[in-house]
């Protein structure tokens, strides 16, 4: 390996880093092994600083592929809270049900988003939900929404059923929405979509779908 060589502010001559340590009690040479040493030591430092830098970006890029592939093998079970008929919270637990194996096996393998066209697959998940201030009932067989609450029953009816990689179920759907404006007009209505999202338990959903 070629050693650096320091210029001499003297002679202007370029000299290796021992050469002016031998010379360093030699007032015609002080100088220059004092001003080599500097630039010797700041050469080191950047060079420890580089490699502290390569070993800290490949620390944190085998830790992300480690994390990747641990949350890649992990199985979720894809919940929602939903309002029963007693107003009582309960919880839908999607893997325990009896949902068919082909279900199963597209829910656990998905890689890409998934668009589903059989909608009656998704049976199981069919049923009352709510908040406070409504309910609805999701029904997969025959593709549609029902809400009620303090206006009138709306419907909403499926136009697209998605499933994405992170397993999030989302229904984009559309429904002519009644309402009364309260101007002696009478009732009215207009067209609203509505998207619908299914999320695993305990999982953030970091994706805008």
């Amino acid at each position: 390996m070629r050693k650096k060589k320091y210029i001499s502010q003297r002679t202007r001559a370029t000299h290796t880093y021992s050469f002016y340590r031998q010379r360093r009690n030699d007032p015609n040479w002080r100088a220059d092994y004092l001003a080599a040493r500097v630039c010797r030591q700041r050469h080191i430092l950047i060079s420890l600083i580089i490699i502290l830098v390569l070993i800290l970006i490949g620390v944190i890029g085998y830790r992300n592929r480690v994390v990747t592939l641990l949350n890649g093998s992990e199985t979720t079970s894809q919940v929602t809270t939903v309002k029963n008929a007693s107003g009582e919270d309960s919880i839908k637990d999607f893997t325990k049900q009896s949902v068919s194996n082909e279900q199963t096996k597209t829910i656990d393998n998905v890689q890409k988003t998934v668009t589903i066209s059989d909608y009656q697959r998704y049976s199981a998940y069919s049923g009352e939900y709510g908040s406070e201030t409504q309910t609805c009932s999701l029904d997969f067989a025959t593709g549609e929404l029902m809400t009620t609450g303090p206006q009138k029953q709306q419907v909403f009816y499926f136009d697209k059923v998605m499933l994405h990689p992170d397993k999030s179920l989302v229904i984009n759907m559309h429904g002519n929405y009644h309402y009364n404006a309260y101007d002696g007009k009478g009732e009215r209505y207009r067209l609203v979509h509505l998207s619908v999202l299914f999320a695993p338990r305990d999982q953030k959903i970091t994706q805008n779908w």
